[in-house]
C-alpha cells in the first residue's frame, strides 16, 4: 500500500459474509459460467441470502439469452442491419429508419447491476429516463442521439450512423503531431464539457469512445456508463467498487478484462472511482488527461498489467517524466499534470478550463503586450499615445454599421417613413412609430452582434475563425431579410402600414447567430460552383417570403415560396432545403390548406433532420399539429405529431419561444376537438414561456391572451375570459394605437363575452367601437365592418329593438352577399339572426324561409353553427304551425349536437328541452 487511508472492506472469505452486494463484472462471468470452484462456491452463498442479486441474475440471464437482432428483423419501426459491437451496458447495431429514410445505430441497454436492488421495471424507467436526457444533448462533437425509445421490455437509444475510425486507431496512424492530436482533444472535450454542462457525466471516456468520422468531425460516443449528476451514485457505485478493490486486495490479480463494468475502464478510472467514490464531472476530466497523456506521448501515465497493480500506480499520483526529444510544449503538460491530480479537488474547477488552459499559449500573453510597447515608440503625441494604450485588435472590429446600411441607415429610415405616412391611413403615425422603435432596436442588436462575432474571435480569443464565418454568414442573412422587410415598407406605401408592425416583430430572431453550437451542427452549404449560386439565390427568395408572409401577403408569397422550393430541390443541402419547405408550409397553413401544409411541412422535418437543423426541425414538426389537427381534423395523428414534436425539442434543446409555440399548438388541437378544459393549462404555459421569449408589446403574446380568452369563455369562466381580453386588448392598443383592425378584433371577442353574460349594453358598445375601426380603416363595404354590423344587430335584437336590429343585419347580409356572393356558408350567420327576429315580429312565412336558405349553405358540417340553424328552423316552423313532425326532428338534430360536446352548453340545452317538451304537449 501507499500509505494513503483507503478504508477497504474486510477480505473476501464468503460473499455471504459481505454488506456489498459482486459487480456486474463478477455477476456475467457466473452468468456465462466463467467462475469456478471457491469463487463459483461463494457466489452461491452470496445468491442464498441475498434477492436483489438473485433479481438481477435472473435478469442479466433472460437478457443473455434472448436471441439476439439478426439482419432483416424489426425492433420497432427499425430494421436490423447486423451487430457493431457490445459492452457491459448494451449491444449496439446499425440499422434502417424507413419512416426518415436513413441508416442509423441502436443501442440496446441492458439492467444496471449498480441497482440490483432496485426492480427491473425501474430500473427500465431509470435507464429510459437516462436516455432521453442524452438525447437532449445535441453538440457537434458528440454523436447525435435522436430519440430513447421503450419497446416491451427492451430500452434503446437511436443514434447517428457515423463512418469513420476511433480515435485509438487514428492516434495509431504515424507522423502525427502533437498540434493535430491536441486539436483532436480540444473538440473531444468540447463535448464532454457540453455533456457535463448539461448534468451529465460520461464515466468512461478514453479513446476508444471517440470517433473520427469521414468528414473530419470529432464525436465522443458510448454514454452508455453516463448518469445524471442529480441521482445519488454512491452507494451503488461505492459497492461495486469496493468489491473489486477487495477482490485484488485478496491476491486475485486477473485483470478486468470487462470494460464496460460500471466502475469504467480500469486504465482511464479516476482515483475516485476506484476508492468506490461516485464519479463526476472531475472524473471524466482525469480519463480524458489520460487519454491525452496517451496520445501525445504514445504511452498512459499509470501502468499496471493488473489490477492491484493498475490501482496502486493511479491512487501514487506518480506520473513518468516526458520521454526526451518530445516536441510537446511545458504549458500543456503542467494542464495534464493538474487534471491527473489524484484529489479532484486539486484538478481544474470544470472541462472548460483544462481545455482553456490547454489552449492558450503563455507567450501570447507577452507578444501582444511588446507589440504595442514598439508601437508605443514610435508614437510622438499624447493623444496618440492614449489611443495605443486600448487594444489594437479591436479596431479589426469595427464599422458594423456600416455592414448593415443597406438594410437600415438614416435614409433608408426617411424612406421607410415617407412611404408609411404618405397615405394619411387613420394608423399611419401609429405604424410608423412602431415600425421605428422594433426596427431600431433590431439594428442595434444586430451591431452589437456582429461586433461581438469578431471581437470573439480576434481580440478575446473564445471561438475559431471558422465559427466567426459561421456567424457572420447568419447575420447576413438576418441582414437581407431586413432588408427585404424595409423594401415591403417602401415600395408598399401606405397599404403596407396596416401590417407593418407585427412585420417588424416578426423578423427571424438574432439569438440564432449567436447559438455556436447549433450553428457548428448544421451541414455546411457549398462554397464554390453552381450549387453555391443556387444556394446563395433560394436565400434571397426566401428573405423576400418571410417580408411578405410577415405582412399577411399570402398569394404573392406562396408563389415566391413555390419557386425557392422548387429550386431549392436543385441543390445538394438540406438545411437550405428546409428552410424553403418550412416557409411554404407555414404560407399554406395561414392559408387554411390542410393538406398541402402538412406534406411541405413533413418535407421541411425530413431535409432539417437530415442537415442537422434540430432548431427548424423543430418548429416544423410543431406546425404539423395544426395542419393535422385544426385544419384537416385528422385527430388521430394529433398525439403522434405532438410526440414528434416534443422529440424534435427535446434534440434541440427546450427555448422560451419553442416551447411557447408547442403549447399553443397543443391548446388548439384540444380545442379542436372542444377539449376546451384542457387546453387551459397548455395556454397558461404558453404566455409564460412567451412572456419570457418576446417583448410586452408583441403581438403573439397578445394573440396567445386571446386564445386562452376563448378557451376561458368555452368553459364558461366568463369573468376571467372578460379579464383576459381586456388584457390582450390593452396589449394592442400599446402596440398598434387606438385605431387598427387588431384592436378591432381584440373588441370583437370582448363583446362576445360580455354578451354571454348578458351584459348587452356593454356588448354593443365594444361591438359599436369595433365597427367604427373597421369602417374608418377597412371601408364600409368589407366583410369584417359587416361582420361588426350583424353583431350590432344581434345586440339591439336582445336588447328587444328588433327593428332597429333587423335593419342593421340586413345592411351587413348585404355586404356579404355583394363581396362573398349569395352561396357563401359565412352568410348563414346573419340569415340565422334574420329568422331569430322574424319569428319575433311575427312573420313566421319569412322566417321559414330565410332559416331553410341557412340550413342549404351549412350541409356537410357537424358544428354548432348547424346545430343553430336546425334550432332557429325548428322553432320558424313551429311559429307557422306547420310540419310539426319535421320541426321536432331538427330540434332533436340540435340537441344531440350539445349533448356530446365535452362542454356541454346547459343553457342550449334547456331552452332545446323545453321546445321539445312544448312540442310533445302540442
Amino acid at each position: 500500500m501507499n500509505g494513503r487511508p483507503l478504508n477497504p472492506p474486510a477480505p473476501i472469505q464468503s460473499y455471504h459474509l459481505l454488506p456489498m452486494c459482486p459487480s456486474e463484472s463478477l455477476v456475467l462471468d457466473f452468468v456465462e459460467g466463467a467462475l469456478e470452484g471457491e469463487e463459483a462456491e461463494a457466489f452461491h452463498q452470496h445468491l442464498d441470502h441475498c434477492q436483489s442479486c438473485q433479481r438481477l441474475v435472473a435478469e442479466v440471464a433472460r437478457a443473455e439469452s434472448s436471441p439476439a437482432p439478426q439482419r432483416g428483423d424489426r425492433l420497432d419501426r427499425f430494421l436490423i442491419l447486423g451487430e457493431l459491437g457490445r459492452g457491459g451496458m448494451g449491444v449496439v447495431y446499425a440499422a434502417f429508419d424507413p419512416q426518415l429514410d436513413r441508416k442509423v445505430a441502436l443501442k440496446l441497454l441492458r439492467p444496471d447491476a449498480s441497482a440490483s436492488h432496485v426492480e427491473p421495471a425501474e430500473q427500465r424507467r431509470r435507464l429510459l429516463k437516462e436516455a432521453q436526457a442524452l438525447a437532449r444533448l445535441s453538440h457537434p462533437h458528440v454523436v447525435r442521439v435522436y430519440e430513447a425509445r421503450e419497446v416491451g421490455d427492451e430500452v434503446f437509444v437511436v443514434m447517428e450512423l457515423v463512418e469513420g475510425q476511433t480515435l485509438g486507431e487514428w492516434l495509431r496512424a504515424p507522423g502525427r503531431s502533437w498540434r493535430e492530436v491536441l486539436d483532436v482533444f480540444l473538440k473531444a472535450g468540447g463535448g464532454l464539457e457540453a455533456a457535463h454542462r448539461a448534468g451529465l457525466v460520461h464515466r468512461d471516456f478514453k479513446p476508444e469512445n471517440v470517433l473520427i468520422g469521414k468528414d473530419g468531425r470529432v464525436l465522443v460516443t458510448d454514454f452508455g456508463l453516463a448518469r445524471v449528476e442529480s441521482v445519488d451514485q454512491t452507494p451503488a457505485t461505492a459497492r461495486l467498487a469496493a468489491t473489486a478493490v477487495a477482490v485484488a486486495e485478496r491476491g486475485d490479480l486477473r485483470p478486468l478484462t470487462r470494460t464496460g463494468a460500471l466502475v469504467g475502464t480500469p486504465a482511464f478510472m479516476a482515483p475516485e472511482q476506484w476508492e468506490g467514490a461516485p464519479a463526476d464531472a472531475r472524473s471524466d476530466q482525469f480519463g480524458f488527461c489520460v487519454a491525452l497523456h496517451l496520445g501525445l506521448y504514445g504511452f498512459r501515465p499509470f501502468e499496471g498489467d493488473r489490477t492491484a497493480d493498475l490501482r496502486r500506480a493511479v491512487l501514487s499520483g506518480q506520473v513518468p517524466p516526458a520521454p526526451r526529444g518530445s516536441r510537446v510544449p511545458r504549458w500543456v503538460r503542467r494542464s495534464i499534470l493538474r487534471g491527473l491530480s489524484v484529489s479532484p479537488a486539486n484538478r481544474f474547477p470544470s472541462m472548460g478550463d483544462l481545455l482553456g488552459a490547454l489552449a492558450e499559449n503563455p507567450l501570447q500573453r507577452y507578444r501582444a503586450p511588446a507589440a504595442v510597447a514598439a508601437s508605443v515608440l514610435l508614437v510622438a503625441s499624447g493623444a496618440a499615445l492614449g489611443a495605443f494604450r486600448a487594444d489594437p485588435r479591436v479596431l479589426l472590429c469595427t464599422g458594423s454599421e456600416q455592414k448593415l446600411a443597406f438594410a437600415w441607415d438614416g435614409a433608408r429610415k426617411e424612406a421607410v417613413r415617407q412611404a408609411l405616412l404618405g397615405g394619411n391611413s387613420p394608423y399611419a403615425q401609429d405604424a410608423w412609430t412602431g415600425v421605428e422603435r422594433t426596427v431600431d432596436a433590431y439594428a442595434a442588436s444586430w451591431v452589437a452582434m456582429h461586433r461581438d462575432a469578431c471581437e470573439a474571435t480576434r481580440v478575446r480569443g473564445e471561438q475559431s475563425e471558422a465559427m466567426l464565418d459561421l456567424r457572420s454568414q447568419c447575420l447576413e442573412r438576418r441582414a437581407r431579410d431586413l432588408e427585404a422587410l424595409t423594401n415591403f415598407f417602401i415600395h408598399g406605401g401606405a397599404e403596407a402600414a396596416e401590417s407593418a408592425v407585427q412585420a417588424a416583430y416578426a423578423l427571424p430572431s438574432l439569438k440564432e447567430c449567436a447559438d455556436v453550437d447549433a450553428l457548428a451542427a448544421l451541414v455546411r452549404p457549398p462554397t464554390a460552383g453552381p450549387q453555391a449560386a443556387r444556394v446563395g439565390e433560394v436565400d434571397r427568395k426566401l428573405s423576400e417570403v418571410r417580408a411578405l408572409a410577415a405582412a399577411n401577403r399570402w398569394e404573392p408569397a406562396i408563389e415566391l415560396a413555390q419557386g425557392a422550393a422548387a429550386l431549392s430541390r436543385t441543390v445538394d443541402h438540406a438545411p437550405t432545403r428546409a428552410e424553403a419547405y418550412y416557409l411554404l408550409g407555414l404560407l399554406r397553413l395561414r392559408r387554411g390548406d390542410g393538406p398541402a401544409a402538412e406534406e411541405s411541412l413533413f418535407e421541411a422535418a425530413l431535409a432539417a433532420e437530415s442537415g442537422h437543423h434540430d432548431r427548424l426541425a423543430a418548429r416544423a414538426r410543431i406546425e404539423l399539429i395544426t395542419a393535422v389537427a385544426e385544419l384537416q381534423n385528422r385527430f388521430n395523428a394529433v398525439e403522434p405529431a405532438i410526440r414528434e414534436a416534443r422529440a424534435a425539442l427535446d434534440r434541440f434543446g427546450s427555448t422560451p419561444e419553442l416551447e411557447s409555440r408547442l403549447e399553443t399548438a397543443v391548446a388548439g388541437a384540444l380545442n379542436a376537438q372542444d377539449k376546451c378544459e384542457e387546453a387551459l393549462p397548455h395556454l397558461r404555459a404558453a404566455l409564460q414561456y412567451a412572456d419570457r421569449a418576446y417583448p410586452r408589446a408583441d403581438p403573439r403574446r397578445a394573440q396567445i391572451l386571446t386564445n386562452l380568452g376563448n378557451s376561458q369563455r368555452c368553459v364558461g369562466d366568463l369573468d376571467a375570459a372578460k379579464e383576459t381580453l381586456e388584457q390582450a386588448r390593452s396589449l394592442r392598443e400599446d402596440t398598434f394605437g387606438h385605431v387598427h383592425p387588431e384592436v378591432a378584433l381584440s373588441l370583437h371577442v370582448l363583446a362576445n363575452v360580455l354578451f354571454s353574460q348578458n351584459d348587452f349594453d356593454g356588448a354593443l358598445r365594444s361591438h359599436r367601437r369595433a365597427l367604427e375601426i373597421r369602417e374608418q380603416v377597412l371601408g364600409p363595404n368589407s366583410v369584417l365592418a359587416a361582420q361588426s354590423r350583424v353583431d350590432v344587430g344581434v345586440d339591439l335584437i336582445m336588447m328587444k329593438k328588433n327593428k332597429e336590429g333587423r335593419e342593421q343585419v340586413m345592411q351587413g347580409l348585404a355586404v356579404y352577399e355583394r363581396v362573398l356572393g349569395k352561396d357563401s356558408p359565412r352568410l348563414a350567420h346573419p340569415l340565422l339572426v334574420l329568422g331569430h327576429v322574424e319569428v319575433e315580429l311575427n312573420n313566421p312565412e319569412e322566417a321559414v324561409r330565410v332559416c331553410d336558405r341557412a340550413l342549404t349553405l351549412l350541409q356537410g358540417r357537424d358544428d354548432e353553427q348547424l346545430a343553430m340553424a336546425r334550432f332557429n328552423l325548428a322553432m320558424a316552423l313551429r311559429a307557422q304551425h306547420r310540419d310539426e313532425p319535421r320541426a321536432q326532428q331538427l330540434a332533436l338534430q340540435a340537441r344531440e349536437y350539445f349533448a356530446r360536446r365535452k362542454d356541454a352548453r346547459r343553457s342550449e340545452l334547456d331552452t332545446i328541452d323545453a321546445f321539445l317538451a312544448q312540442n310533445r304537449a302540442l
